[in-house]
């Protein structure tokens, strides 16, 4: 199965489906097809997830709350008590790479990250699928391989 790590709590976003945009400063060129489903991973990297905010010179800490809310209504699930870290969470369908910019590019329904201006490409994903039970796993760069194999929910 091919995997993709990603920092919490973005990786939850994508499995909550808030999130149909993961921006990278790399094309994913032939290691995934376009309609092709891989896992997503969240990473180990939790410092401080609570005050993430801090980091997001974007979004106050009244949009944090408000996005969480927003996520929490849509997934029924708070991101802020439900974070999982080091383990491969589920499967989404990978629709395409386009560059920043590209009138193709997804538009995120959420918020507006202004960080994304710094990535070379936006990666449209889509259609996640929890596992039952999520494999714990260390991530790796790029897109990576394991034989790991989950039960979907």
């Amino acid at each position: 199965m091919k995997v993709l790590s990603v920092k919490q709590p973005w990786a939850s976003h994508i499995m909550h489906g808030t999130k149909t945009c993961e921006n990278r400063d790399w094309h994913p060129g032939k290691a995934l097809a376009i309609g092709e489903r891989f896992a997503i991973h969240a990473t180990k990297h939790d410092k401080n997830w609570r005050n993430l905010w801090l980091e997001l010179p974007f979004m106050s800490i009244d949009q944090w709350h408000e996005y969480n809310a927003l996520v929490a209504a849509r997934s029924r699930v708070s991101v802020l008590e439900e974070l999982k870290f080091g383990l491969i969470l589920g499967t989404c369908t990978f629709r395409g790479a386009f560059p920043y910019g590209s009138p193709e590019a997804p538009r995120e329904e959420t918020f507006t990250n202004h960080s994304h201006k710094y990535s070379a490409y936006h990666w449209h994903v889509t259609d996640p699928e929890w596992f039952a039970d999520p494999i714990p796993a260390k991530g790796k760069l790029r897109i990576w391989h394991t034989e790991e194999k989950g039960v979907l929910i």
